[in-house]
């Protein structure tokens, strides 16, 4: 997907004051490119072991 794609389709926040040339915000970029992070392997392993541990049940026997 290129640029002219992201913009006509508003998804990513920009700026088209004279409706030619299309301006863009640092922050906003930059929010932009962060919001869909993807994790690594590594974190979603550590997020399953923490989750395995905070949710084990009374009374069970870890194998």
């Amino acid at each position: 997907m290129d640029g002219n794609q992201l913009t006509s389709q508003k998804k990513i926040p920009h700026f088209k004051p004279n409706g030619h040339r299309i301006f863009f915000r640092r922050a906003d970029i930059l929010k932009w490119l962060q919001s869909n992070r993807i994790a690594t392997a590594d974190e979603i392993e550590q997020s399953a072991a923490q989750h395995l541990v905070s949710h084990r049940r009374p009374g069970r026997r870890s194998v």
